[in-house]
């Protein structure tokens, strides 16, 4: 009974953290686009990197950002799902 209980906790606790994990990266990229992309704000990073570097426009700089963020979240869905499978036991 109590494995039966441990399974189940572990089990929820995973599909929590997962989903805690994926709304904060969901965030993150949200909040990118409206500060970097829609909205220029002149003191931002990407205003900052845009007039170091003198190549690129503060948005672009907030696109690639962005791109670089939805890459990390892509990568690190598929190592959740290579690491806990489709049962949700680990490997």
């Amino acid at each position: 009974m109590t494995e039966l209980f441990f399974y189940s906790l572990t089990c929820i606790c995973i599909y929590l953290i997962t989903s805690f994990s994926v709304m904060s990266c969901l965030y993150s990229l949200w909040d990118i686009i409206e500060d970097l992309v829609v909205r220029k704000v002149n003191e931002s990073d990407a205003s900052k990197f845009a007039k170091l570097s003198h190549c690129c426009p503060a948005q672009v700089w907030g696109v690639i950002w962005f791109l670089v963020s939805l890459g990390f979240l892509a990568v690190g869905i598929i190592a959740a799902l290579i690491v806990f499978g489709q049962d949700g036991k680990s490997s």
